[in-house]
């Protein structure tokens, strides 16, 4: 009973596009973490930095932060795929229980017609 739900599942979600693009986002992630990691360990009791050693890092944070709106952007779609997908599955489970519902009063009907 449960199997043509999982097809539909398995075909609204873009579950190969999710899988395929996970390896990426964990290794960008894991790139990520290991420069910060490195930035904040960088001599922490140096002589306060110069202008253009502020500079740099204003640039790496202003990429930083346009890496992290891909990833964002990238997560949102994907998200937005999937609500999709579930409100599409939710709209179509109320549909078969009020179709359910009609077919059990309808036999149910039938069955005490038939009776008298």
């Amino acid at each position: 009973m449960a199997w043509p739900w999982l097809a539909i599942i398995a075909k609204s979600v873009p579950w190969v596009e999710l899988v395929r693009r996970a390896p990426d986002i964990l290794a960008r992630s894991r790139e990520l973490l290991d420069e910060s990691k490195r930035t904040r360990s960088s001599n922490p009791t140096a002589a306060p930095p110069d202008n253009d050693e502020l500079l740099r890092r204003i640039e790496t944070l202003e990429g930083r932060d346009a890496e992290h709106a891909r990833i964002i952007a990238a997560m949102v779609e994907q998200l937005s795929g999937l609500t999709e997908a579930v409100q599409v599955l939710t709209a179509r489970n109320k549909l078969l229980m009020w179709l359910v519902a009609a077919i059990v009063v309808v036999q149910v009907v039938t069955l005490a017609a038939a009776l008298r």
